[in-house]
């Protein structure tokens, strides 16, 4: 699909506002808010919320979700952006002319940057742990043993070295504009992203025990189909997996070109990010049960699967530990996947109050 004219980073907004930042192309925009959209949750979150309600079946209903509400939303989103070029807080209030409609549509804006706030408070802590476990292979390689242990020790250092590192990482691509920072960065991680989860479902899929993950994956347990939990479970994943409700995508589209086509924009940015869910499904599950034929636990005593962050934090590293030396460069691989994916969404985060 053909991208816009290139246009200045610069446009002049209505009812004599100030000048506003737009993004140069629609490739610019489409990769940027797919990477606001493409987050942890999409790699960890959708995988395991699919091991635990029926495979396909969540699959098939998580689909429905996203082509009936979520993406309808997602247009709306972006629609109120444009249509406002202000910030979230300005923008809702600038729905009605009636006093008590501006103050609510005011108040839900605020909201909507509070919500993210929170989110970001701890995001930036996890985000901090995939830099560490990113680091820590190639501290083993190179024979810093005491590092390594150090980068993957959750410590209160760590915690707080890693988490300013993150951050400081963030808002030096925020403060760099939306072209040159937003747009430049998102063009060359998503790629990356892309790149780099093909290659480790490649990988992966070489491995023993990977046809139980993906016939796991692929086999729709029709027995779930109905059942409240997953019902709830896919609607909320595809929202948030879209980054719907909290200012993020509306910001966004206060920065995009009114020559862009809304319809056909929010579509492509709502395929790119079920792609990679789709395809984090096949690198995950596969794995869980590789990890599983080489005696790693991944189910609690109870007979559930074990929570995100386990299979994250140590399901998976269990799992690149038992493969030698491969094992550090697919472990590098996969957190610099998870850190490129925390990151696009962090500058989203941070962008929104804009």
């Amino acid at each position: 699909m053909p991208s816009a004219p290139v246009q200045n980073d610069i446009a002049s907004s209505n009812d004599g506002l100030p000048p506003r930042s737009v993004f140069s192309s629609r490739l610019g925009f489409v990769m940027a808010a797919a990477g606001s959209a493409v987050g942890v949750g999409n790699i960890w979150g959708f995988p395991t919320q699919v091991a635990d309600h029926g495979g396909a079946a969540f699959i098939l209903v998580y689909l429905l979700m996203v082509v009936v509400l979520a993406y309808p939303m997602l247009v709306a989103e972006m629609t109120i952006g444009r249509m406002a070029q202000k910030n979230p807080v300005a923008a809702m209030g600038s729905l009605s002319d009636k006093p008590f409609w501006k103050k609510t549509g005011a108040i839900v804006g605020v909201a909507g940057i509070i919500t993210l706030s929170l989110i970001i408070s701890f995001y930036a802590i996890i985000s901090g742990w995939l830099l560490a476990f990113m680091l820590e292979p190639l501290a083993k390689l190179t024979g810093m043993t005491g590092l390594a242990s150090w980068l993957t020790s959750f410590s209160t250092s760590l915690n707080l070295i890693a988490m300013v590192a993150f951050m400081a990482l963030t808002i030096h691509v925020v403060r760099a504009g939306v072209s040159n920072g937003i747009e430049r960065w998102s063009k060359k991680l998503m790629p990356m992203m892309f790149i780099l989860l093909i290659g480790l479902v490649a990988y992966i899929m070489t491995l023993e025990g990977a046809e139980q993950g993906l016939t796991m994956y692929l086999k729709p347990d029709f027995s779930h189909i109905l059942e409240p939990s997953l019902l709830v479970n896919a609607m909320g994943q595809a929202f948030f997996s879209l980054s719907l409700g909290v200012c993020a995508i509306m910001v966004y589209g206060s920065y995009l070109s009114e020559k862009e086509s809304l319809p056909k924009t929010a579509a492509m940015v709502t395929a790119l990010d079920t792609s990679v869910a789709l395809l984090a499904g096949l690198l995950v599950i596969p794995a869980m049960t590789v990890a599983q034929a080489n005696g790693v636990t991944i189910y609690a005593a109870d007979g559930t699967l074990l929570e995100s962050d386990t299979l994250v934090f140590t399901v998976l590293p269990a799992l690149f530990n038992s493969m030698g030396a491969a094992g550090s460069i697919v472990a590098m691989a996969f957190f610099t996947l998870m850190s490129i994916a925390a990151l696009t969404s962090a500058i989203s985060m941070l962008e929104a109050p804009g």
